[in-house]
């Protein structure tokens, strides 16, 4: 009889869902901000993906950033800001130097991550999917469970404008992921590092990082008020 017992212990522990580790996240700190007033726009995911310029420029599969794929299951959106000041330094630029394998670092040997954005487009070096290494090293959650979005600072590139387009994508990636607002974070919950720096106050997050989850939170509510335009609009007609 303990022999059964053990068995139905053992069974027990390797069904799905027994010890899934997406269920022992850790918990994002509150971001206490001011919703947008600005009237809501009737937005559908198209048309947000339109404004944002989303440019897919993967790395090659199999070599330098995906050399060992794995699995990425999202319940993050990570935000990054790239502290490359070169004029060329632009989303396109990135997406370059990763497909060359000149980003090294990270369990794999090279950094990779999903999209880099400027003031003009998005690239998107991974698909989303693949896990990237940008939150943390090696195989942990900031990596295993987050979209990684570097925000361009080079020289000539308009921040704020930058700013509005990432927050535009990540009001996107949280409609077609169930991603909430509070799993949208800085690079510093992960590892502490004052990272992205130009939406930190004194290397913290404090009111400029609030505006731009505010800015976030506003697309997120433009795509919900698009959606319920489109089932009233299907209502009347059916």
């Amino acid at each position: 009889m303990p022999f059964l017992y053990l068995v139905v212990f053992l069974c027990c522990c390797l069904l799905p869902g027994c010890d899934d580790a997406a269920d022992r996240l850790p918990e994002p700190p509150l971001v206490i901000f001011t919703p947008d007033p600005a009237p809501l726009r009737c937005l559908t995911p198209q048309q947000l993906r339109e404004e944002i310029n989303i440019c897919e420029d993967l790395i090659p599969k199999g070599e330098f950033g995906r050399c060992k794929p794995r699995e990425l299951v999202p319940h993050y959106i990570t935000i990054h800001a790239t502290r490359n000041m070169n004029a060329s330094a632009n989303a396109a630029r990135h997406a370059s130097v990763l497909k060359m394998g000149r980003i090294t670092g990270g369990a794999v040997g090279y950094l990779s991550w999903h999209f880099t954005v400027d003031c003009g487009e998005v690239r998107q070096h991974l698909p989303l999917n693949e896990m990237g290494h940008h939150a943390e090293y090696g195989y942990k959650p900031g990596n295993l469970y987050s979209i990684g979005i570097e925000m361009c600072e080079n020289e000539g590139n308009d921040m704020p404008a930058t700013f509005e387009r990432t927050a535009k994508l990540a009001a996107l990636l949280m409609h077609e992921y169930r991603i909430p607002l509070k799993c949208v974070v800085g690079h510093i919950f992960w590892t502490g590092k004052k990272c992205p720096a130009p939406l930190l106050d004194d290397g913290c997050l404090g009111a400029t990082w609030a505006g731009f989850i505010s800015r976030v939170d506003y697309y997120d509510r433009c795509l919900k008020f698009g959606s319920q335009q489109q089932k009233r609009a299907e209502n009347k007609a059916g």
